[in-house]
């Protein structure tokens, strides 16, 4: 039996969120064409489920022999005693058959590259990509495709997608309002890093604004969080690779619904209020068609509540005989989530109609009760949070889902003795498989093409659906049924085995390509040949991958501490023989988030953020609950950046930074005079 495989190129994708195994099943019953998904570490959705490297190998097997693709999410920054293990871990997923790896360390990226040259990778949205110029560098550590950062407009990411990089950008789903991978919020207040996982969120919380010591009225107290971006309805306009749903650690509902809805509007359909309403009642903030579209201001933002808002379904009428009485508008089911007012909800147990009597639903235009609750008030509005009726539904669709490969297949055989020729080809591939037996010369019904589609079409247990096109049968064939039987089975058998067949990894040693040149001294800006904090860079591997993109020098990360600078250090030289080209923020305050967003003009002008300057006239200021004050100050590119109210001063700790191998230091000047900044610069030359 002959057997041959051509690759064709990749086509356009639904790349859908997986936190767990059920959210696997709801993605493939939806349609998507790829999902991702993160292990037990190295993981941003610290929380989530996550997957075993059983279950994982499971979900690439299944996945691959329907025709769908399976990234690994890696997207944390990695301390310099956990690269090495990092590493074996990707190792692994690329052994299992995973089609690629999706990324954030620069030092993971760089090992991936030199040891594992054809794996393949994928920069997470965590690198905070936005311009071509950081795609080119990229480039040079074998990444084959970027998650733009979600601030790119339309344009940019056109810009973006003429490099030649596969693009990948998110339509739907939760949007961080600081660029991704350059929030130290959460790490610095809370000791919780976003950047491993484990964000506290601080944007989700409440805020006062403040000019000088004078607060501000704000429409809402929730400043810094904003709606949930989706543009489903425009995905047909979109020229990217992949089309991302955020959503690990959602619903199977939300997750069956965004995939459901976005392979919906692709193939040329619309959405009707009953989808919208259904995707809502998963999950909804309020809606943006976000940064892509260039929204601003109130349409970015929901400074009303950070919570899921769900979908209104009615008002509480009255309050007595120990119950809520729901006037409907929409039908209401045991077992759904409410919420009424901004604080109290629940889960439905008990359900009654207007007499009193237990029931499973009510109708709209009914009174609904439910048991009694503590801070409710007559008037509320009533929104239905969770839909026990779309959790049954969805479930119902997966039960049912029997998703199969989707497969052309056209059949020759020309002559007597010949085997029957099956050209297969599944949208990514091709083969020839011929049949085990040969043809014999028909003495009564010879074989038509009827009776080879009839035998074909046998495929519903198995992971294949054969669409027949081109028959070319001499007029006097014949095969027995079993024989056409078994010939079906082995091409079934082949393409099975060739999805889940991974090609065997060819490792070798990491060798650095670049240039280390020595660094020391004061720095107060730096250029375009350091690799800044937005880089991350938190091991010596990463060191290294800067290097090799063309930077000089880097600023080490604000999230390593003392311990692990030390590490880093030591690690660097045993690797290169030489001392890191590092630099060290030694003195300033320290930004904590920089958002494509502006509080300030949102509540005191229009919310465009066109001819204003308020925040260069007045210093501008976020308290938070307990007191915590954090300031204000728009950047050249009117990017709104969030700084610690007092600066951090290691001035006394130069000489431990000295004997670790570092000679270069960095005082931000932002927020200090020029008497100030001479200061601190002398404080610094005296301790050297």
């Amino acid at each position: 039996m002959a057997f041959f495989c051509i690759m064709e190129t990749m086509k356009p994708e639904i790349l859908a969120p997986v936190g767990n195994v059920e959210h696997l099943q709801a993605a493939l019953a939806a349609g998507c064409d790829a999902v991702y998904f993160a292990l037990q570490e190295f993981g941003a959705r610290a929380f989530a489920k996550n997957f075993t490297y059983q279950q994982a190998k499971q979900a690439i097997d299944q996945c691959h022999l329907v025709g769908v693709k399976v990234y690994i999410v890696m997207n944390t920054v990695l301390f310099p005693e956990e690269i090495e293990m990092a590493y074996q871990q990707a190792k692994t997923c690329y052994e299992m058959g995973v089609d690629a790896l999706i990324v954030q360390d620069l030092g993971l990226i760089y090992l991936i590259h030199k040891r594992l040259p054809q794996a393949t990778i994928h920069a997470s949205t965590q690198m905070s990509v936005t311009e071509p110029e950081q795609i080119q560098r990229l480039k040079q550590l074998g990444v084959k495709r970027v998650v733009l950062a979600r601030e790119c407009s339309k344009e940019m990411v056109q810009v973006c997608k003429e490099t030649g990089m596969e693009i990948e950008i998110f339509i739907h789903g939760a949007l961080c309002i600081s660029m991704s991978g350059r929030c130290l919020f959460s790490s610095f207040k809370y000791d919780r890093s976003g950047n491993r996982g484990q964000c506290a969120q601080p944007c989700r919380m409440k805020y006062s604004l403040w000019q000088e010591e004078k607060k501000i009225k704000t429409d809402g107290q929730y400043l810094l969080s904003p709606k949930d971006v989706s543009i489903i309805d425009h995905v047909q306009e979109l020229n990217v690779d992949s089309l991302k749903i955020e959503g690990r650690m959602k619903s199977s509902e939300y997750v069956y619904e965004s995939v459901f809805q976005t392979r919906k509007v692709l193939d040329g359909k619309v959405r009707t209020k009953q989808d919208v309403e259904k995707l809502q009642t998963a999950f909804y903030r309020g809606y943006t068609l976000g940064h892509y579209y260039q929204e601003k201001g109130f349409d970015l933002m929901n400074q009303q509540s950070c919570n899921h808002r769900g979908v209104p379904i009615g008002k509480v009428h009255s309050i007595h005989q120990g119950k809520i009485w729901i006037s409907l508008e929409k039908d209401l089911w045991q077992h759904d989530g409410i919420r009424m007012g901004d604080e109290n909800g629940c889960i439905i147990n008990y359900l009654y109609d207007r007499k009193g009597r237990l029931q499973n639903h009510i109708a709209s235009n009914q009174l609904a009760g439910i048991e009694k609750m503590d801070g409710i008030k007559v008037g509320q509005i009533v929104y239905r949070t969770l839909s026990a009726k779309l959790r049954q539904d969805v479930q119902q669709a997966i039960e049912q889902s029997s998703r199969q490969c989707q497969v052309e297949i056209d059949i020759t055989c020309k002559k007597v003795g010949n085997p029957l020729m099956a050209h297969v080809r599944d949208g990514e591939n091709e083969w020839v498989i011929e049949s085990s037996q040969v043809s014999q010369e028909a003495k009564n019904q010879p074989l038509s093409k009827e009776i080879v589609c009839k035998q074909l079409n046998k495929t519903q247990n198995t992971s294949v659906q054969f669409h027949v096109g081109k028959v070319d049968l001499a007029d006097n064939l014949f095969f027995t049924v079993q024989a056409i039987n078994q010939w079906r089975r082995d091409i079934v058998d082949q393409i099975e085995k060739n999805r889940v067949f991974v090609q065997p990894l060819v490792e070798q040693e990491d060798s650095f390509d670049g240039q280390i040149e020595h660094v020391e001294g004061i720095y107060t800006s730096l250029n375009k040949e350091v690799a800044t904090q937005d880089w991350n860079i938190t091991n010596a591997y990463a060191i290294l991958g800067a290097l090799e993109m063309g930077y000089q020098a880097v600023l080490v990360s604000e999230e390593v501490s003392n311990a692990q600078c030390e590490m880093l250090c030591a690690s660097f030289k045993e690797l290169t023989g030489k001392q890191p080209p590092l630099i060290k923020m030694i003195y300033g305050h320290r930004r904590v988030m920089i958002m494509n967003h502006c509080p300030v003009n949102t509540n005191l002008s229009d919310g465009q953020r066109k001819n204003c300057s308020l925040c260069h006239h007045n210093q501008y200021s976020l308290k938070g609950l307990d007191g915590t004050k954090i300031l204000l100050e728009g950047n050249e590119k009117c990017q709104m950046e969030l700084f610690e109210h007092e600066p951090i001063n290691r001035i006394e700790q130069v000489s431990m930074y000295k004997k670790m191998g570092i000679q270069a230091y960095y005082i931000y000047p932002k927020f200090m005079s020029e008497t100030q900044l001479k200061n601190a610069i002398d404080k610094v030359k005296n301790e050297l």
